[in-house]
């Protein structure tokens, strides 16, 4: 039988009574069918999850009873930094929802020329409580203890600035290479990815220009929303902890 798992963004600890705030007891009682007496893990992101019974439940409040603490983390070996060029509202949820399951450990959302999207100040808070629920609804999902950081979107520019990877690599669908794997055991790895329109040649020559290296995966162009899956499903082939 699955058992349900719980974010909730509060200290947690053994041999605790805890109250879930109303928006997850109505979640997991109305949704999830949740009924006193049933086991479920609660993570806070701090690094593994607890084991919980459920004392009492209503729609408004549900009871949780801590006891054990499971350190398990399910956390890749390589650290992996996702530069994702902005794209429409749709495939951006995509895309964080897939890089979450994959194990990336941080995505920060670019703005190039051939964006799309502009948001205001306003908006880019809406949107980065948006895309952090759906990280963590993901996290649930796929058994994940610890939530990767979204940072607020940036300029691209200043993104090939200040990262600081230890391969940097650059998806491009004209590029001749693909992903160097002779002498390097990376333990960071960053990905750009353009947006629909893909990156403009001269992003591609600043990348370039800050050490990024210019990869294809193959022969076919992949959408913006279809080329972060692949390449972090590779990575965590060559380095992290995905084998055959």
């Amino acid at each position: 039988m699955r058992i349900t798992r719980v974010f909730i963004d509060t200290p947690l600890e053994g041999h605790q009574y805890l109250n879930l705030p109303p928006n997850i007891s109505h979640y997991v009682t109305r949704v999830l069918r949740i009924k006193p007496q049933q086991i479920i893990h609660l993570f806070n992101g701090q690094g593994g999850y607890w084991i919980g019974k459920v004392e009492s439940c209503s729609t408004k409040k549900v009871t949780v009873l801590l006891s054990t603490h499971c350190p398990q983390n399910n956390v890749s070996p390589l650290k992996i930094h996702l530069g994702q060029c902005l794209g429409r509202s749709q495939k951006m949820d995509y895309i964080i929802q897939k890089a979450t399951e994959l194990g990336v450990n941080q995505i920060t959302p670019l703005l190039s020329n051939r964006s799309e999207i502009k948001y205001t100040e306003e908006k880019i808070a809406q949107k980065l409580q948006h895309w952090r629920q759906i990280s963590i609804s993901a996290s649930e999902q796929c058994g994940r203890n610890c939530i990767p950081t979204i940072e607020p979107p940036m300029p691209l520019t200043t993104w090939l600035i200040h990262n600081q990877a230890d391969l940097a690599l650059c998806m491009h669908p004209s590029a001749t290479k693909n992903i160097p794997t002779q002498n390097i055991q990376p333990e960071t790895v960053s990905v750009l990815i353009g947006p629909e329109g893909g990156l403009t040649p001269d992003e591609v020559q600043e990348a370039v220009h800050k050490n990024n290296i210019p990869i294809s995966l193959g022969p076919r162009i992949l959408r913006t929303e279809t080329a972060p899956v692949a390449v972090i499903s590779v990575l965590q082939y060559l380095w992290g902890d995905w084998s055959l």
